[in-house]
């Protein structure tokens, strides 16, 4: 256990309250919050997205196939 006296507490105190106080004007100020959102994820979601487009213009062209015999 690391012992540590008043004056560095207070510091550390000090350190956090200002750290919170930045995070909330930066959210205010209306910059985005999804900083640690990877290209990975966005990826993934345009993946799916065209997957189901895909899906339902496939089945569009096949009712329409059915439709006209």
């Amino acid at each position: 256990m690391k012992m540590i006296t008043d004056e560095e507490y207070k510091e550390y105190k000090e350190f956090q309250k200002k750290r919170n106080q930045e995070m909330n004007t930066r959210n205010l100020n209306g910059m985005e919050t999804f900083g640690n959102m990877s290209d990975d994820f966005n990826d993934v979601l345009l993946f799916g997205l065209m997957g189901i487009f895909f899906l339902l213009i496939i089945d569009y062209v096949y009712k329409l196939g059915k439709k006209s015999y």
